[in-house]
């Protein structure tokens, strides 16, 4: 009877040998279910940004009369703090802002923010050449950087503040304000399309809009393929038209 309940037994040799198996592929695939989790928490939590955006200028534009255009409402990332501000305040939840006259409450987290996470941490402000106009933070820890750097207001977002990894691309996401006062992904075919009207220019001439094949897979690698450019030629693109990627694909973060 003993050496039956032995038979049915493990030794102590096969549970260790099977401890080690399952500690293997856990090493193995644990990386790829965190990985896998952060991407999920990053895509919801732009996707909630993004909402956010859209409806807060929608809601600006009905608050403040803007009939075709909410360029039409003396909006401007340079007017007086106070007159610019206050509207945006009924419009969105503002924690906290700074003007660029105010440079360096918690702006400075923008300091040390990755472009890539294949490249060294870079001054933000030497990314976008010291342009910034101002930096918003609101009620759920988001922070908004704008810029009148670029046609159409430029907004970046960093959709978890603080907290980290603060790459672009992960938790940082680049957008366009339209002048109908939607919120589009920088360099997407909706901002390039509006850039041709803005500008008048015919179709059958060099467009913006040829160029989109081109720059989003200049600013976010090749969409379908899992992978992000992977050298610093064209460093100021890398990661910039990431947003655009995430929706092209169906709100999924593939790279």
């Amino acid at each position: 009877m003993s050496g039956q309940a032995a038979r049915l037994g493990f030794t102590l040799a096969e549970v260790l040998i099977t401890l080690g198996i399952i500690g293997v592929v856990a090493a193995i695939t644990m990386p790829t279910l965190v990985s896998n989790h952060k991407k999920k928490v990053y895509v919801n939590q732009l996707k909630k940004t993004y909402s956010v955006l859209n409806q807060g200028f929608k809601k600006y534009m009905v608050n403040n009369s803007c009939i075709d255009s909410i360029f039409d409402c003396n909006f401007s990332w340079n007017g007086n703090d106070e007159d610019f501000v206050k509207p945006l305040k009924e419009s969105f939840e503002i924690l906290d802002y700074e003007s660029k006259s105010g440079y360096g409450k918690f702006s400075k987290d923008f300091a040390n923010y990755k472009i890539s996470e294949s490249l060294n941490p870079v001054n933000y402000d030497t990314y976008y050449g010291d342009t910034s106009d101002y930096v918003f933070l609101l009620k759920d820890g988001t922070t908004i950087l704008t810029t009148d750097n670029y046609i159409a207001y430029h907004i970046t977002v960093d959709i978890n503040g603080k907290n980290r990894p603060n790459i672009v691309g992960r938790d940082i996401f680049e957008f366009n304000l339209m002048d109908n006062g939607s919120v589009v992904p920088y360099m997407s075919l909706q901002h390039l399309k509006w850039l041709d009207k803005l500008y008048g220019v015919p179709a059958d001439q060099p467009n913006f809009t040829s160029l989109y094949e081109q720059v989003k897979e200049e600013g976010c690698g090749k969409y379908g393929v899992n992978k992000l450019p992977d050298n610093a030629s064209g460093i100021s693109g890398i990661g910039s038209t990431c947003a655009d990627r995430i929706i092209y694909e169906g709100w999924q973060m593939n790279y």
